[in-house]
């Protein structure tokens, strides 16, 4: 175990430091490396997937639920996705996400335009 002093005595273990993962949370960038049979493989910086769980919530309250629902569903599973480092898994997740959020207010305008003119017409 090499230890790294400094000011604050800090110990920290070198070797557990080279199996995780790193984040720079300022640039919202991930950096992540991988150990394979002995040798590191390195993946680079990719970008972190978007976070829609309020989009969805807006849809599911204010236009049509049922996609709300299905848009918070796999905005969830996108957050979870994101959280435990399968980034591309979260991206497709978010796709479908958006795909149901944008259904959820088109269908919702339709209903609210349909009752609009039903109602105007029948008075």
């Amino acid at each position: 175990m090499a230890q790294i002093n400094t000011d604050t005595k800090i110990l920290v273990n070198v070797d557990e430091l080279q199996h995780t993962d790193r984040y720079f949370s300022p640039e919202s960038q991930y950096y992540r490396t991988q150990n394979q049979g002995g040798s590191e493989i390195d993946r680079g910086y990719e970008s972190e997937p978007g976070d829609y769980m309020c989009s969805a919530i807006m849809a599911c309250l204010c236009c049509c639920w049922p996609l709300g629902l299905i848009a918070m569903h796999f905005a969830n599973s996108a957050n979870d996705a994101r959280a435990q480092g399968h980034f591309e898994e979260a991206r497709e997740k978010n796709c479908v996400a958006i795909i149901m959020i944008i259904s959820s207010v088109i269908s919702g305008i339709l209903i609210v335009g349909a009752v609009v003119v039903i109602r105007l017409s029948s008075q």
